[in-house]
């Protein structure tokens, strides 16, 4: 018994992404995002783990006349391409794949129902920008699913060695994101951004057994960061959401 359970953590470790036990730290950069080298921390602004506004007096001048925002479809290529640098069997290789589209269609459907549910300033969702329309433009650069089969491990193996419930942190996953705001008139950037998530930690968890259930957490609670940030001034803090949660759904 004990020669099995050593198999499979070393089967899991050996497949997983390494940044995926770590908690919370930056993504490397993923070459989405002009003027990279500019991004820092605004944790007095926004939660995410770097961001750029060239002018943020403009920025905020912007918001008080702009009336409409035109969301890009979510980029989905480059964490694609990081699945195709890994040369799993062609199967799984597939079948992640398959993941981060319907990732980035969901990511997408959840930020446009954002934008249209926020408490903050509401704007126009539109096809085409004019000169009153921010575009705004997102790129998913990484997932790494959490694994559902490491949790039920360790959910059984706690039963008999104790301690080992906790090796459900070892198959969480992670998500990172980058994005640009341009004025829909010139194209112009008026602001960057990039932020990396990993899997909300909770005492009692359902989505621990479920693939990319905590993922599309973050992808929800992003699209509500979004939504605040483009419906407030630059004085305005977007609080950091909790890395965990008490709802076991």
């Amino acid at each position: 018994m004990r020669n099995i359970f050593l198999s499979i953590i070393f089967l899991f470790f050996s497949a997983c992404h390494p940044l995926s036990i770590l908690k919370g730290s930056p993504a490397e950069d993923a070459g989405f995002l002009p003027y990279s080298t500019l991004l820092k921390p605004m944790p007095e602004r926004g939660p995410f783990n770097a961001s750029y506004i060239p002018n943020i007096n403009r920025l905020d001048q912007l918001k008080l006349s702009y009336s409409k925002v035109l969301i890009e479809t979510v980029d989905a290529e480059i964490a694609i391409s990081k699945i195709k640098k890994r040369k799993l069997p062609s199967f799984i290789e597939e079948e992640l794949i398959s993941d981060v589209k319907e990732l980035s269609i969901y990511f997408l459907a959840k930020i446009k129902a954002a934008f249209t549910a926020t408490k903050y300033k509401k704007y126009e969702l539109v096809d085409t920008p004019d000169s009153q329309t921010f575009i705004w433009q997102i790129a998913l650069v990484e997932v790494s699913p959490n694994s559902p089969e490491l949790s039920v491990l360790s959910t059984i193996t706690s039963f008999f060695i104790p301690g080992t419930g906790t090796l459900r942190v070892f198959g969480s996953g992670s998500v990172a994101m980058e994005g640009i705001v341009r004025d829909g008139s010139t194209g112009e950037v008026l602001a960057l951004f990039k932020d990396r998530r990993v899997d909300k930690t909770a005492p009692v968890s359902v989505r621990d057994y479920q693939r990319y259930a905590h993922t599309r957490t973050n992808l929800d609670d992003w699209a509500d960061n979004f939504a605040e940030l483009a419906g407030t001034p630059s004085t305005h803090k977007v609080e950091e959401d909790l890395p965990f949660t008490f709802d076991p759904l």
